[in-house]
């Protein structure tokens, strides 16, 4: 329940166990070194990484982990929140339950069984298991898979805003995938349909290829659009019509 600040060229290394109920801060050329002989790192509190941080072991989050910097391992298991805004992904696999905030780069793959936000980068192949929401909760984003992406019978969530003057921002949510693209489960549209001219498009998935379609489209004014699936030589791309 304490607090532990790592500064600026400062070193701190653990052999034994280390679990954290309280505040750990690695500040930025700070470095934060966990070898693991005993067990895994456990976050039980508030860890914010901006330098460098290694866990030879393992490293579990229960609770909140923000990293700005970069973080290493073997295996990192997250059952809370993770926030990644930096290069926090060089573990060997990451398995994540919890809640996942990427607007960083994730280098490596992801087993996914809970939701995932964010306007960051994946560069291995992503299944949805729990949810995929482009940008930061109520923020329009582009999420960039450098890999295949799967559905997986699950949700994929887009949201539209319309261009009414400086109140109404415009902008919709993006999925840009560099491989091929398998589309089942649900597409559903966060959009308020009054602030949206009719016959206007917006281009929300762009794929190398994609096999398959949605299942179902959700929302509350789904009805108002019409998805529009075009196959060109080069590539594949999705877009919503305002009808």
């Amino acid at each position: 329940g304490g607090y532990l600040e790592v500064q600026q060229d400062a070193r701190f290394s653990n052999a034994f166990v280390f679990s954290n109920k309280g505040l750990v801060k690695v500040l930025g050329g700070g470095e934060f070194d966990d070898f693991g002989f005993q067990g895994p790192t456990e976050n039980y509190g508030v860890f914010k990484n901006q330098g460098t941080s290694t866990h030879s072991n393992a490293l579990i989050n229960h609770e909140l982990y923000v990293n700005t910097g970069i973080m290493c391992g073997t295996e990192f298991y997250n059952y809370g929140t993770f926030r990644n805004e930096g290069l926090g992904s060089n573990f060997l696999e990451i398995f994540q339950s919890g809640t996942m905030m990427n607007d960083g780069v994730i280098h490596r793959f992801v087993h996914l069984s809970g939701p995932v936000y964010g306007s960051g980068v994946f560069e291995k192949p992503l299944r949805n298991a729990g949810g995929i929401f482009p940008g930061p909760y109520d923020h329009i984003g582009t999420m960039t898979i450098n890999a295949p992406f799967d559905n997986g019978n699950q949700k994929l969530t887009i949201q539209i805003k319309g261009d009414k003057g400086s109140r109404h921002p415009k902008g919709h949510d993006q999925l840009i995938i560099k491989g091929d693209a398998i589309l089942n489960g649900t597409l559903e549209i966060n959009a308020n349909s009054k602030q949206i001219q009719p016959n206007q498009a917006f281009l929300f998935i762009q794929a190398d290829g994609i096999q398959g379609s949605f299942d179902e489209v959700t929302g509350p004014d789904a009805c108002d659009w019409e998805i529009l699936y075009d196959y060109p030589t080069l590539g594949s791309v999705l877009s919503l019509i305002h009808i």
